[in-house]
């Protein structure tokens, strides 16, 4: 429990204070799948693995998926095509693909002065959004911000905000509570 980073020089990649993140997130996985109520979805859990490894600031294609040298080429191709929420760009570049977030849409951050911001991501936007009486989000101009901030952002609300506002699956997951469950409950996590 030391946070011992290990041996590779990406290491830290996939090790938070001696746990391996892996083990962890699988356990997790496991929980939600034997009906223990979350937040996260199985794939939201899935995709945390990828988030971790491109978050610390290693270069996958470097330090591969292991952290250490090894897990490059076809296997980290491999296992990235197997990692859901991720795409590779025309340039080879790994990022979360689009997730319709809801960042100013469904939720704002309020500033203490009253101004207001999307997301805490962007919290630091000096640019004129309003206030609480009043916001001056365009939705022209925050889609444009999001088709790249959502390639790195792991925004757990906004996420399951455009969770909840797919129609699609709303109405599946109606359909399956009345017709299939008949109300009986089983209703599970995200």
């Amino acid at each position: 429990m030391d946070g011992d980073s290990g041996s590779g020089p990406g290491d830290r990649c996939h090790r938070f204070k001696g746990f391996d993140v892996d083990l962890l997130v699988d356990w997790l996985i496991e929980k939600n799948m034997a009906g223990y109520q979350m937040v996260n979805s199985v794939q939201r859990l899935q995709e945390i693995k990828a988030f971790i490894r491109m978050a610390s600031g290693s270069d996958l294609k470097r330090f591969g998926w292991n952290g250490n040298g090894t897990g490059t080429n076809g296997d980290l191709a491999r296992r990235l095509a197997a990692t859901p929420g991720f795409v590779q760009d025309a340039n080879g570049e790994l990022h979360f693909a689009e997730w319709n977030c809801r960042a100013g849409q469904n939720n704002v951050i309020v500033r203490t002065d009253g101004t207001v911001a999307p997301c805490f991501p962007l919290y630091g936007l000096t640019c004129d959004l309003g206030n609480i009486d009043e916001h001056k989000f365009e939705s022209g101009q925050l889609a444009a911000t999001k088709k790249t901030c959502q390639q790195h952002c792991f925004s757990t609300l906004n996420h399951n905000l455009a969770y909840c506002y797919n129609d699609a699956r709303v109405i599946k997951f109606v359909w399956t509570n009345l017709v299939t469950n008949r109300l009986q409950g089983g209703a599970r996590s995200f």
